[in-house]
């Protein structure tokens, strides 16, 4: 018969534990898209546009285009978005909105009513906060 020493399973279940939260830890969609550098958000900022000017709507209303569009770049074809809105104003962005946390909502839009010479590149995960993480004229 096998025998297994006693600290084997304890051993197991902090070897499971670390692993487990390791994962919980680890980036997610939110924290990779933040921290990368002001040329990417620029370059982001600049495909937004593009779809503002591409998918030009004559009414206050929005539209929704798949992230397979040809018109949609490559920068945003990347990050795999599950919903892409565009308004005269405004494109958001769905990458995951999961609750889990790893979810990201990226917003390119006027700063606010009276300043909409001046643009946020905003993302959120979802739910909560959002932060701006490039501001440019436009």
């Amino acid at each position: 018969m096998l025998r297994v020493p006693k600290r084997l399973p304890g051993v197991a279940i902090a070897g499971l534990a670390l692993v487990a939260a390791l994962l919980w830890l680890r980036d997610g969609k939110y924290s990779r898209f933040k921290h990368r550098n002001a040329e990417y958000h620029a370059a982001f900022a600049a495909a937004c546009d593009s779809m503002l000017t591409q998918f030009s709507l004559a009414t206050n209303k929005f539209s929704e285009f798949s992230a397979a569009d040809p018109l949609v770049s490559r920068i945003v074809r990347d990050l795999h978005p599950a919903r892409i809105k565009v308004s005269t104003n405004w494109v958001w962005i769905l990458v995951d909105g999961s609750h889990s946390g790893d979810g990201l909502v990226v917003v390119w839009e006027p700063q606010n009513e009276r300043q909409t010479n001046m643009w946020n590149l905003v993302i959120g995960t979802g739910e909560g906060k959002t932060e701006a993480v490039y501001v440019a004229k436009h």
